[in-house]
């Protein structure tokens, strides 16, 4: 996942702007609203499935249940609870209000990147639809006072006090720890000469430990640019698959998709159920990672400590050290939802609210669906929390095992 799959920890640091006046929505603008983020949802939303057999709720089979809410939601503030209810019953960490609450970095995030990346002018469009600008304070403000759900499965949680890399050398152990807290852009520019330097001197060490354990994403650039090419001897070259369904959205904000297949062209053993209907389309992609020009001729041992905490681009790291060796996998099932693009967004007519929302389903080597079954670790660690699972790897590589 790449630009603005961000943890909520940074975001969290922007105050709310002051809300505007917005006139009333009626009650058939409100149903007019719902009807349009369920009916867009049915025809591009790929975990419906994956809901229903992990949390037993049947997202579209509840439309009369969720329209009789919105019809009972006599205010502003009771739509904004019970779309929030809405959207997230749906159980995904990247569907949410998140565009609306945060436009502003949202907004500019895509918009400068846009011509570097040509399909980034769909998600620029789509922000700047029905005045949702001018509206989007006033939505945060009721968004805010609607009651808290439960946290994603992403884990995501304030860390701001902490910095976002530290690295922790054992010369008697010959052991480099590397934690790193997010891969969010603006760590990028922040992180990446301190990495460099870091990577100079753990080729001197024979064990690298690359902690993410409860990193939540952000953008995968930051490992791919700045941390694997410079441990690497040679290109590493890694598949993605994902699938989605052929709706006006995909096509809208996937309008580079080359090379479609279909069901029939793969034999996964554990592929979802409802991938065989016919209804999903496949692209099957070879990315390659390069070696560095000045890599480090580090040619130790790499391995990579998860937990639940690890989602979205920080997930695509698992998965890509578990499909390319680059580094050994240990800790815990990571929080998946990592293989595909930034998720698609959804302008309401009416409210203007945006919401964002996967279009793509990221698929593991053997077929399952990685926000499903997401990334088992090669060696799984029973520790309770990060620091007691640091040091049960940290004394399994002591002990040579």
């Amino acid at each position: 996942m790449k630009f603005l799959l961000t943890t909520i920890s940074f975001l969290l640091c922007f105050a709310f702007v002051q809300a505007q006046e917005v006139k009333p929505l009626s009650k058939s603008q409100k149903l007019e609203d719902f009807n349009y983020l369920y009916f867009t949802l049915k025809n591009a939303y790929p975990y419906f499935g994956i809901n229903k057999r992990q949390n037993k709720i049947d997202w579209l089979g509840n439309y009369k249940t969720y329209k009789r809410l919105v019809k009972k939601a006599k205010t502003d503030q009771v739509f904004a609870d019970v779309m929030k209810k809405i959207v997230y019953d749906l159980n995904n960490g990247h569907t949410d209000f998140m565009p609306t609450e945060y436009y502003s970095y949202f907004y500019d995030g895509y918009k400068a990147h846009q011509e570097a990346v040509p399909r980034l002018k769909a998600y620029v469009q789509e922000l700047e639809k029905y005045n949702a600008k001018d509206k989007a304070p006033y939505w945060t403000k009721l968004l805010a006072d609607a009651p808290k759900e439960k946290e994603s499965e992403a884990g995501e949680k304030e860390e701001e006090s902490l910095p976002n890399l530290e690295c922790h050398f054992d010369k008697d152990k010959n052991i480099t720890v590397l934690k790193i807290r997010s891969f969010s852009y603006e760590f990028i520019e922040a992180d990446k000469d301190t990495l460099k330097q870091l990577i100079d001197k753990i080729q001197s060490y024979k064990n690298l430990v690359i902690d993410i354990q409860g990193n939540g994403g952000g953008d995968m650039d930051y490992w791919l640019e700045h941390i694997v090419p410079y441990l690497i001897k040679k290109p590493l070259v890694y598949p993605i698959v994902y699938t989605y369904l052929n709706g006006d959205s995909v096509k809208h904000f996937r309008s580079d998709i080359q090379h479609v297949y279909t069901v029939k062209d793969f034999d996964y053993p554990n592929m979802p159920p409802e991938l065989q209907s016919g209804k999903y389309l496949f692209r099957k992609v070879l990315d390659t990672v390069p070696p560095a020009i000045d890599r480090v001729k580090f040619n130790g041992n790499i391995y990579l400590l998860v937990d639940k905490g690890v989602y979205s681009s920080s997930e695509t790291l698992a998965y890509f050290s578990k499909v390319t060796g680059f580094a050994k996998v240990v800790g815990q099932q990571t929080g998946g939802d990592g293989i595909g693009v930034d998720p698609f967004l959804l302008t309401l007519p009416n409210s203007g609210i945006v919401i964002r929302y996967p279009g793509d389903m990221g698929l593991n080597a053997d077929g399952s669906a990685n926000d499903e079954y997401k990334t088992v670790p090669d060696i799984k660690l029973d520790g309770k929390d990060e620091k007691e699972r640091t040091e049960e790897l940290l004394k399994m590589i002591r002990d040579g095992k």
